[in-house]
């Protein structure tokens, strides 16, 4: 994607900062002290107001998960909530949640990698837990635990732009002197680096002021943002008297402004997501290399010049036609393909609309599994920004979940890999193929390109060769998506494991009970018979 055309996309970072580690906010540490306090922090304040919204917005997906023996969430049920949670609310593609994480040495040294965070948490609350599992309380402090420490960071990060301008962190500031702050700390934040004098500070803000389109409206949200903000909190209580800003102040409205970003962002996303269908291949959520790459020679608006190579590793194509390779749109979307910087804690990405939708999902079956005919009706009356509803799922659709169902106990485990390749084949354009585990690997632009030395862009060579050679093709009229019958569930629901096994042994108990009542009213029966039939009375008794 072109930076002339490209608003907010990541792959706009790659580049522009040759004196610069564009991927040097992912070496970012944080102390092991620093964790533990947060953590003690969230766990002491239950009744926090704060703490009462988190709670109630991870509420549905936490009664929906699969549990353990304790009702409780296991570590990978865990990740996938908290994935879940912070990339619906602010876009954040929290850095060791969505690809797992190993177990956490207890020989570590006393700083970590941020996106060793997660685990060193989970390690934890495994440890106060005894390795029971976690509840929704204990879910909310491990999500407000994060929160702290990303807040900690944007605070450590702003201190660092106010001591390069030679600002005060006690004093009050001048208008232009916040101003200033703020706009180095956006260009900062976009990039994702660790900047850290005046000078460098002040050539990547001149970078992005030439080579990123879309800065100075940017800066006009950010504007926006922070007018808003302050109205409200002049308003919220008219007789409190206006204080001037300083430095405590400039951390509120940084993280007002970073909270909001995702939102921004992804409204640029979308029309990517609307630049891709209209280049489909109908219904099948899947653009050809060729179209793909089409705008690299027009003025079409926008380009893609991700290369295949990169596109394969982050599960954005699709082999099913070996000859003819396709992009996926929602792998495409849902890739760190289309992140920004952000933080070393996080990218800021295109929000997930599946999400949404297994979310709607959740909320209205409310367990982790359900029947075909009860998933079904619920799915009948999602909608996207593609599929309309109510509609009548294709009799195709209909026996793929009875597939389902024949492989796990007559029921669909809502958190399972085939249940999520089944949502891609009813929402193609919303929902990405779930490729198997260990197959594909999440990078950003940035990490693939100092992992293989050389850039995640297509030649011109290859693209044109892949434009050229395939733009005069006929689009088959039947293309089918890949489906495999590979299950790979989230964690193991135990509690349905204890209700199904309570409830076969009440099954036996009352057939048990009936066979006690049905032996002698057949025997009953038998000496009516032979009363009726004129037989020997007399060795014939009711009981």
């Amino acid at each position: 994607m072109t930076p002339s055309v490209a608003i907010f996309t990541g792959v706009l970072v790659a580049g522009f900062f040759d004196s610069v580690s564009a991927d040097s906010f992912l070496k970012q540490t944080i102390t092991v002290a620093d964790v533990e306090e947060a953590l003690q922090s969230e766990l002491g304040l239950s009744s926090d107001p704060r703490l009462t919204g988190i709670e109630k917005e991870l509420s549905p997906v936490f009664v929906a998960l699969p549990k353990n023996q304790h009702g409780r969430l296991q570590p990978a049920a865990v990740r996938y909530a908290l994935h879940r949670y912070f990339m619906q609310k602010h876009g954040w593609y929290i850095n060791g949640l969505a690809d797992g994480g190993d177990k956490w040495e207890a020989s570590s040294p006393t700083v970590m990698m941020a996106d060793r965070a997660p685990v060193f948490i989970q390690s934890l609350f495994e440890k106060r837990l005894q390795g029971k599992g976690l509840d929704l309380h204990d879910l909310t402090a491990f999500a407000a635990t994060l929160g702290d420490l990303i807040r900690k960071e944007a605070i450590g990060d702003l201190e660092v732009v106010h001591v390069a301008l030679g600002l005060s962190l006690d004093m009050p500031l001048t208008v232009q002197q916040e101003l200033a702050a703020r706009t180095l700390y956006l260009a900062k934040y976009l990039n994702g680096t660790s900047l850290t004098t005046r000078e460098q500070l002040k050539a990547n803000e001149n970078e992005w002021r030439l080579g990123y389109p879309a800065w100075e409206e940017t800066k006009f949200w950010s504007d926006d943002v922070i007018a808003a903000k302050s109205f409200f909190d002049i308003h919220r209580n008219p007789f409190v008297e206006k204080k001037p800003v300083n430095f405590d102040s400039s951390v509120a409205r940084i993280e007002e402004m970073t909270h909001q970003f995702g939102a921004f962002q992804n409204l640029e996303c979308r029309r990517l997501k609307e630049i891709l269908v209209e280049m489909e291949i109908d219904g099948t959520g899947r653009v050809p290399l060729s179209q793909f790459y089409s705008g690299y020679w027009t003025e079409a608006g926008t380009t893609f010049t991700e290369s295949v190579e990169y596109l394969d590793q982050v599960g954005a194509l699709d082999h099913t036609d070996t000859k003819k390779s396709r992009v996926v749109i929602s792998n495409y979307m849902t890739s760190l393909a289309v992140c920004m910087g952000g933080s070393s804690f996080y990218h800021v990405c295109c929000m997930n609309e599946c999400d949404g939708l297994i979310g709607s999902v959740e909320n209205n079956i409310m367990a982790p599994r359900a029947s075909p005919a009860r998933v079904v009706q619920v799915v009948s009356g999602l909608s996207s920004d593609t599929v309309h509803a109510p509609r009548n799922l294709s009799t195709g659709l209909v026996t793929l979940l009875d597939e389902i169902a024949q492989m796990n106990q007559g029921e669909i485990p809502l958190h399972g890999r085939m249940f999520e390749q089944w949502m891609h084949h009813a929402f193609p354009r919303e929902c990405p193929f779930p490729h198997t585990a260990g197959t594909k690997t999440q990078m950003s632009l940035n990490q693939w390109e100092s992992i293989m030395g050389r850039s995640a862009d297509a030649t011109h060579e290859d693209m044109l060769e892949l434009h050229v050679g395939q733009k005069d093709e006929v689009i088959e009229q039947d293309i089918y998506l890949p489906w495999d019958k590979v299950e790979d569930l989230l964690a193991k629901d135990e509690t349905s494991s204890r209700r199904s096994g309570g409830s076969v042994l009440r099954t036996i108990a009352g057939m048990a009970l009936i066979a006690s009542f049905a032996v002698p009213l057949v025997r009953g029966w038998k000496a009516v018979e032979s009363v009726a039939a004129g037989k020997d009375l007399g060795k014939s008794h009711l009981v």
